[in-house]
């Protein structure tokens, strides 16, 4: 069953205008479960993803939100960390990828060469350790509509981020929504 995101303290429906999105979370500071939860609202808002991913903890917890029947309808298409060159091609032969969103879930798991054939999808998710992360200084900043910072990346050194609880982060958007968001 998908969890709600709230967003200062009231749910908050992650809209596919809010993308593309940047979250940062180092191990153990719930941006893992937060990408997954996140990703499953916009499938059962019916959005097609194409689910990239470093660990198949990631896609067990999606199948498990979204209900195991509803991944095998070609609605999700999921990419494993050791079959990533399968990205290009796979991106290739959908004629509506555009309309797909694209999550790379442990994005410090991966090279630039997979950041390289996605960084122009604007419904693009990139979610993971960006301190650790090869070619976070190639994410174009002004590209990216929403950041969700459990902590504060090297990366986005000006950003002001509150005190945080466990397992809460920092949202903010360009639209000038901003404030605590958590899952609830």
């Amino acid at each position: 069953m998908t969890r709600n995101i709230s967003l200062n303290n009231s749910v908050f429906e992650f809209a596919i205008d809010q993308l593309p999105c940047l979250i940062h979370g180092k191990e153990n500071e719930g941006a893992s479960y937060f990408t997954v939860t996140l990703t499953a609202n916009l499938f059962k808002q019916g959005y097609k993803v194409l689910f990239i991913c470093g660990y198949h903890m990631a896609r067990d917890e999606f199948r498990e939100q979204v209900g195991e029947e509803n991944t095998s309808d070609g609605r999700v298409i999921f990419i494993k960390r050791e079959e990533v060159e399968k990205l290009g091609r796979v991106m290739s032969e959908l004629d509506n990828i555009h309309e797909w969103v694209i999550l790379i879930k442990n994005v410090d798991l991966f090279d630039e060469s997979v950041f390289e054939v996605v960084k122009n999808h604007s419904r693009l998710i990139l979610s993971g350790d960006l301190d650790k992360c090869s070619f976070a200084r190639k994410i174009d900043l002004e590209k990216i509509e929403s950041t969700v910072l459990f902590s504060k990346p090297k990366l986005t050194e000006d950003v002001e981020v509150p005190i945080l609880e466990y397992r809460e982060a920092f949202f903010s958007n360009k639209k000038g929504i901003k404030g605590k968001t958590k899952l609830s």
